[in-house]
């Protein structure tokens, strides 16, 4: 019966019959798995090696970011992307403070802590199309936007507060007051704050490698009266990687 009723739409040359069937089951289990994959197994993200993977391996990844070249030993990096040698718009490193250690299996637990004492640092170096100096960061992105400069200057930073209808709502700014030459001056830290009444509050700064790359940095407000130590630590750690690329080449 059921090949007389197909007969009318599937020529006699077609036969056998059972292809049919066995064309619309092979289908709807293709289907079925690629929607349990997409559903339940690994995301894009993942595939892509950016969701969050550390390394305690000790080796060097060579890569380049911004035409700066970096050998970055592979438990610094914070994901798998990170570890792929070649030329990166960008990657992702994780520390631990106070000496900005790299991941170990002993300090698994630290690199996943997220309250307001966690010592993890996130750095982050991406590639730019120009290079922008902190004091013209500070002069045009985030000044037209101050509403209050506080009268007293602590740990070295001035501290500025952001209007309420601001793009900056709900964060602080300080600045470093260091003396020096100009172009220190002009190269003094700027950290950007969320306020300290934020669980987890933190802190992000950033600095140019030059004109077509920039290192930024986050860390636990917590931490920011230690600002000076943590910043010549970062700037210390990228300066060892890129000596470490030269000599590697």
């Amino acid at each position: 019966m059921i090949k007389r009723i197909l007969s009318r739409a599937v020529d006699e040359e077609e036969w056998p019959i059972w292809r049919l069937p066995l064309m619309l089951s092979i289908g709807f289990v293709l289907a079925g798995g690629l929607f349990y994959g997409l559903y339940f197994g690994p995301g894009l993200s993942f595939l892509r090696g950016l969701d969050y993977n550390p390394s305690s391996k000790t080796y060097a990844v060579k890569l380049e970011v911004g035409g700066t070249l970096f050998a970055v030993p592979a438990n610094y990096t914070r994901n798998a992307a990170s570890r792929r040698a070649g030329q990166h718009q960008h990657m992702t490193l994780h520390a631990l403070l106070p000496n900005l250690t790299g991941y170990q299996l002993s300090t698994k637990e630290q690199f996943l802590r997220v309250d307001d004492a966690s010592p993890l640092v996130i750095i982050s170096i991406s590639g730019v199309d120009r290079e922008l100096p902190n004091e013209r960061r500070f002069d045009s992105l985030y000044a037209p936007y101050i509403e209050l400069k506080t009268s007293d200057i602590e740990n070295d930073l001035q501290a500025y507060q952001f209007g309420n209808e601001t793009p900056y709502r709900g964060k602080d700014l300080f600045r470093a007051m260091l003396a020096g030459s100009r172009l220190q001056r002009a190269e003094a830290a700027v950290f950007i704050c969320e306020t300290d009444d934020k669980r987890g509050a933190i802190c992000e700064t950033r600095y140019s490698l030059g004109p077509s790359a920039e290192v930024s940095y986050l860390f636990k407000r917590r931490h920011l009266s230690d600002w000076q130590s943590i910043d010549t630590k970062v700037k210390d750690l990228i300066k060892g990687f890129r000596s470490a690329a030269r000599i590697a080449n």
